[in-house]
Parts: structure tokens; sequence; C-alpha cells
């Protein structure tokens, strides 16, 4: 199904820039600026993987524990980032 969104997104963006870039229609112009918008937030709203580095002594040991995240919880719940 992403693969079908986004070939219809580069047909659509492909129009509008034919049309209204080039061709000067304001529709068109407006339509490239909403699908650019929509690939900007998509992309500031990916979550990033969290990373943690210590430096560990001779003898010590790393647990790594993951939790996965209810599927019904917000966004900003979760981790707080903090080492257990």
């Amino acid at each position: 199904m992403a693969y079908l969104l986004s070939g219809v997104t580069q047909s659509l963006v492909g129009r509008a820039v034919r049309r209204g870039l080039l061709g000067g229609h304001p529709v068109w112009r407006l339509a490239l600026v909403v699908v650019g918008l929509t690939r900007l937030l998509h992309f500031l709203g990916k979550g990033r993987p969290a990373a943690v580095r210590e430096d560990l002594r001779p003898g010590e040991t790393v647990v790594v524990r993951h939790l996965p995240r209810p599927t019904d919880a917000p966004f900003d719940e979760g981790s707080t980032g903090k080492a257990v």
C-alpha cells in the first residue's frame, strides 16, 4: 500500500511541477506546497532511535532491556531516556 501511495504522490508532484511552477496555475502550486509540507512533517515526526554511550571498566557488564510501547499509548509517553 505504501508503494502505491508513493507512486501516486510522485505523479502528483510531477503534475504539480509541470502545471504549477512551469504553467503558472496557482491551484497546482498549492498542491505542490501541500505535498511538500506533508513530506516534511512526516520526516520530522519520525521517532529517532535512542542511543546511550557509556564507558565500561574491566569486569562491568551491560544489560539491555526493551519494553515494547503499547499500541494505544501516545508517542511522547514511554522511555524517559534515563539509564536504570
